[in-house]
């Protein structure tokens, strides 16, 4: 589950052939998050087969709390790294020793408060999975400064294939001891040795090596700017993760287990769609912040191509939740349906929320972004505190956390509408034609499902292979009513989704 992201400026340095080097990397960082997420994908289903939602929501227990800790040892240098114009080897070797010392307080309290953790949250194997985790925060620091510098320099195919190579390694790892039937430590295994390995190749492919220098000085620079990415990002945390806690203190780690691969599957969507798009158009805004009209026609077209992609993909999510869990996760998952179908709606306002974020950043306004997530946060937390104390399960607690989306995002387009000359009315011109045939898509795929409920057809196939079956034929069924509506709803989007990806094609062809 993710809410949308601030996309963070960067100044790499000038050189000749800038625009055809940005144009790689966006395709290169494009096409790299696209196999990654696919062989991540693959990699979940094996081990969601193989593996318990005891198990899943276990490790996503410790995965809270090093996760929150592991924002904490990054202290936003990467991104200062990244963005600064003078930067010097102090600098480098500055950030390196603080993020090690960092990392080694962290991981020693982490380690420390792992029985703490285990008692609280009644199982005994918690203290060794926690305290085997830790060392990630020993090992993360050994990959920021390397990965900034790649990222400072644009080599987004070094960055591609470090990932790829460290996401298939630990997931080799990770499967093979779920099949041995070490249960939770597959799960552990797959995120340590993804870190040791993809430090390892960050260290191969730069020349990076610190030097003994810590500069006060050097920490300034950096801490200037990384504070302000520091805030946003633990404000993202609370407004990312504060249902994960909720979950994992009222139901437990059963329940955290069907809620995090319940997200999993929508974040797979989410990243694919969203993410890979926000730096891009970030940078689009900005530069068209001297000429509004173009502005407003380049923020409609972006959000109005995005809907026609995104909204089918997270209805359909919806939708066909019970059939995706029955194909590709297997009868032990059955809870988990319930709980896409709410989580996958969140990406409808992750889709075209991240648009509004982007513009305002790149209209100079980053201090609204702050202050909404903010109070984002605080209304997510409240919300979720409330229905915990009402005894609302954890169906109620995804409501919250997803309903509290659909409530304030408007709050953040109307703060728009102040500085740039968009409206309301224009953005749901934008979204109407894919809204309207996503409607016609839904009524008829749940049409359709009743009518396959009058017939019992589950015995002609074996069951495994009926549930994968009919999950094809109602996504071929889904997609054929949700493109002949869009033909009639939109056609203009048909035309421009068809010359961006052949535009794209033309792109790659070209390196």
């Amino acid at each position: 589950m993710t809410t949308p992201q601030h996309p963070t400026p960067s100044t790499p340095p000038k050189h000749d052939g800038l625009a055809g080097k940005t144009v790689r990397g966006v395709i290169w960082s494009t096409g790299g998050t696209l196999a990654a997420q696919f062989i991540q994908f693959a990699i979940f289903l094996v081990l969601a087969r193989l593996l318990t939602p005891a198990d899943y929501g276990l490790v996503a227990i410790a995965v809270l709390f090093l996760a929150l800790l592991q924002l904490v040892v990054e202290g936003g240098f990467t991104h200062a790294i990244v963005q600064r114009k003078d930067l010097t080897d102090n600098h480098l070797s500055t950030g390196f020793w603080i993020n090690l010392s960092l990392g080694a307080l962290c991981a020693v309290a982490l380690f420390s408060a792992a029985p703490l953790l285990a008692r609280y949250y009644e199982s005994p194997v918690l203290r060794d999975v926690v305290r085997v985790m830790s060392v990630n925060l020993l090992i993360a620091p050994f990959s920021s400064v390397p990965l900034a510098l790649l990222r400072r320099e644009m080599r987004f195919k070094a960055i591609t294939a470090r990932s790829l190579i460290s996401t298939s390694a630990a997931g080799a790892v990770a499967i093979a001891l779920a099949f041995a039937g070490a249960g939770v430590w597959a799960l552990v295994a797959n995120g340590v040795v993804g870190a040791v390995v993809g430090a390892a190749l960050l260290w191969r492919v730069t020349s990076f090596r610190p030097s003994r220098i810590v500069s006060a000085r050097c920490f300034k620079d950096l801490w200037s700017f990384g504070i302000n990415i520091q805030g946003s990002n633990l404000v993202n945390f609370a407004n990312d993760r504060a249902a994960d806690f909720a979950i994992a203190h009222i139901l437990g780690k059963s329940a955290l287990g069907f809620y995090t691969v319940a997200g999993r599957i929508s974040s797979l969507v989410s990243t694919l769609v969203v993410q890979s798009t926000a730096t891009v158009a970030f940078s689009t805004f900005a530069k068209l912040q001297e000429d509004p009209p173009r502005f407003a026609r380049a923020y409609y077209s972006a959000v109005g191509l995005t809907s026609v992609i995104a909204l089918p993909a997270f209805v359909g999510l919806s939708v066909l939740s019970p059939e995706i869990v029955a194909a590709l996760l297997g009868e032990k998952w059955a809870d988990t349906a319930p709980l896409m179908r709410i989580v996958s709606l969140l990406g409808i306002v992750t889709s075209i929320g991240s648009y509004t974020v982007a513009a305002l950043a790149g209209l100079g306004r980053p201090a609204w972004n702050f202050r909404l997530d903010l109070l984002n946060a605080l209304v997510t937390i409240s919300l979720i505190v409330a229905v915990g104390l009402l005894d609302g399960g954890i169906e109620a607690i995804v409501w919250a956390f997803v309903g509290r989306a659909f409530v304030l995002w408007p709050i953040r387009y109307a703060l728009l509408t102040r500085i740039a000359p968009v409206t309301f009315a224009g953005l749901g011109r934008a979204v109407a034609g894919p809204a309207i045939a996503c409607i016609v898509m839904a009524a008829g795929l749940t049409a359709m499902r009743r009518l396959i409920g009058l017939f019992d057809l589950s015995g002609l196939l074996p069951s495994a292979v009926f549930s994968l079956v009919l999950l094809g034929l109602m996504v071929f069924a889904g997609a054929s009513m949700y493109l002949l509506a869009l033909r009639v709803t939109a056609p203009a989007a048909i035309r421009r989704l068809h010359d961006l990806l052949s535009g794209v094609r033309r792109k790659v062809a070209g390196q």
